[in-house]
């Protein structure tokens, strides 16, 4: 047995024996760990803070010393020792403008698509990497690298909701997909309502691919896309617990057929 197989079956049995004293700590390790690494959200200051302490006292019972901590809430990392923290954030201003961006999960998709057509395009004329750039793709290539300079003026919330908007009664995963003879992309988005009636809209991910450079028709990339879309929908499902929808007549229609 490999040794992260190892590392895994040790948290999640250490976890599922202690699960009753540590219901929260216990539900973390089960879900939210990746070998000795684990990265998971949590709606309140004072939840985060009783996770941490309880993934820190299970951990203790079976001999793990559970530590680099790190958070985007000073009350939270205060309620941690410092000795347990990572030690890159002891420096770290905590305002929250001012936090590193973390990985974006694809959304600059629209930007990157673009450059994947061009270096599509390059391929196709069998340019080489170290081959002048052609004529006819010189003017393409020099608007979107000045388009590039545009992605410093993105903002990405770190939260789906505002911080304002209350408890949420209710909470919808929709996915739009679409395709053309250029690529394909799929978005997935959260459709909040609270207890008011307000309603936010969330971007959660987006997937985009460059269409393939043999000739096929847009009812089959149609198709590939719902596949890729079905791939984000079961990780996400897992993740936050929704159900899909899809508007595309031709994937409902290759889905309700029953000689399938």
């Amino acid at each position: 047995m490999s040794s992260p197989g190892s590392a895994n079956y040790g948290m999640k049995h250490l976890a599922s024996e202690n699960s009753d004293l540590y219901p929260l700590g216990a539900s973390c390790v089960m879900k939210d760990f990746y070998i000795d690494d684990r990265i998971t959200s949590i709606d309140s200051t004072e939840n985060a803070i009783t996770l941490a302490r309880e993934a820190r006292e299970l951990c203790a019972v079976g001999g793990i010393r559970l530590h680099k901590f790190v958070s985007n809430s000073e009350a939270v990392l205060e309620s941690i020792p410092s000795t347990e923290r990572a030690k890159h954030v002891k420096e770290l201003d905590l305002a929250f403008c001012d936090l590193p961006l973390e990985r974006t999960l694809g959304f600059v998709a629209p930007v990157l698509l673009i450059g994947k057509r061009i270096l599509q395009e390059m391929c196709r004329h069998g340019t080489g990497w170290d081959d002048p750039l052609k004529v006819e793709l010189q003017p393409r290539w020099e608007r979107w690298r000045s388009d590039l300079n545009n992605l410093d003026r993105i903002d990405i919330p770190r939260s789906y909701a505002p911080t304002s908007f209350g408890k949420i009664v209710r909470a919808e995963l929709h996915h739009y997909l679409d395709a053309s003879i250029s690529g394909y992309v799929q978005c997935s988005y959260l459709r909040l309502s609270n207890g008011d009636g307000d309603v936010h809209y969330a971007l959660v991910i987006r997937k985009s691919r460059v269409a393939p450079t043999k000739l096929t028709t847009i009812p089959r990339l149609e198709l590939t896309v719902a596949v890729v879309s079905g791939k984000v929908s079961n990780v996400l499902k897992e993740e936050l617990g929704y159900a899909s929808w899809t508007d595309s007549k031709v994937v409902l229609g290759y889905i309700n057929n029953e000689a399938w």
